[in-house]
């Protein structure tokens, strides 16, 4: 009877830990599928996946080190030590502590913090140089041959909270775009214009095409006063930028970001956006010599001339990830 009682209950929990895969399985396919461009994604990619400072998460392997690395190391990095320490067993208290303590006093976030763990504090250096902000785009930037892991930290960030794998973080850049689309001038672009410098970077989808926020932030101006598909070399309208859309992202420093030359604008002055809403439609507006989409990115608002404050847009954004290049 015992033998009897056994093997039920045995067939019982094997049928849970089926059920349970079959259920994660589901989940996780589902979340692989997630469109980016779905506001209500969105939410759940804000919610998903956030930092804790939370005690008593890890196993009692890593909990019994707490006590000890509470005292020498900022009280908000605790966890990240102890992340590291779970994810990889492999790796030495000591050199956690020993590396967290000469940014117990810095203002890194967090996250950034733990991805130069793996990386080095090289990574730090280089954002601060470029004047970015850690991001997974960032990181996937930064990325070497001998250290491919950019997402480090949210493999870290998954021991003690949802599994950060299948979320994007709050300041993940996105493509403005769906791929794929056309590269038609790329930033700095020599042969842009007779060799003038070209400060942003051109795209294409078609005329008419839905062009989404690339980050989130808040429109501080929006003009739609332009002929929609009346672009020509030295038309005026808009400022030469035809109808267009500024944003202000919101990290800090803030970036601005401007679409140029759409064909009608999708949202108004003082409204707040999120990563894949729509902005507007691509146009051949304002001194534009065919449709398309024209992307910059400043530190300084209100300036479209010269360097003053430009940034690299491909620092912030994979455009190339299956993209068609324009000389294909």
């Amino acid at each position: 009877m015992k033998k009897i009682i056994v093997m039920i209950f045995l067939m019982i929990v094997a049928v849970l830990l089926l059920i349970s895969g079959v259920i994660q399985y589901t989940t996780m396919q589902a979340a692989a599928a997630m469109n980016v461009f779905d506001r209500s994604v969105q939410d759940a990619m804000r919610n998903g996946c956030a930092y804790s400072t939370d005690p008593h998460i890890f196993s009692s392997r890593v909990e019994r080190l707490r006590s000890l690395i509470s005292t020498q190391i900022h009280a908000d990095h605790v966890n990240a030590a102890l992340g590291i320490l779970e994810h990889d067993a492999a790796e030495k208290a000591d050199d956690v502590i020993a590396f967290f303590k000469r940014y117990r006093e810095s203002e890194y976030p967090v996250e950034a913090l733990i991805q130069a763990y793996y990386y080095s504090a090289d990574y730090l250096q280089w954002l601060e140089e470029n004047n970015l902000q850690h991001s997974l785009s960032m990181s996937r930037r930064y990325q070497k041959e001998d250290l491919p892991n950019y997402a480090y930290y949210l493999d870290v960030i998954s021991t003690f909270t949802s599994d950060c794998g299948y979320f994007l973080t709050d300041d993940e850049w996105i493509t403005p775009f769906p791929f794929p689309f056309t590269i038609t001038a790329d930033y700095m672009d020599s042969a842009y214009l007779d060799g003038q410098a070209h400060y942003g970077i051109d795209l294409s989808q078609g005329y008419g095409a839905e062009a989404y926020a690339v980050t989130s932030g808040k429109v501080i101006d929006a003009s739609d006063t332009c002929a929609g598909n009346g672009g020509y070399l030295g038309n005026t309208c808009g400022g030469k930028k035809g109808n267009y859309v500024v944003i202000e992202t919101d990290s800090k420093p803030a970036i601005y970001i401007t679409y140029m030359h759409l064909q009608r604008v999708a949202v108004k002055k003082g409204q707040t956006v999120t990563a894949g809403e729509l902005i507007g439609y691509q146009g051949n507006s304002g001194n534009s010599t065919g449709s398309h989409l024209h992307l910059e990115l400043r530190l300084k608002n209100g300036i479209w001339s010269g360097n003053d404050g430009v940034l690299n847009p491909h620092f912030y954004i994979d455009f190339y990830e299956r993209s068609e290049e324009k000389n294909e």
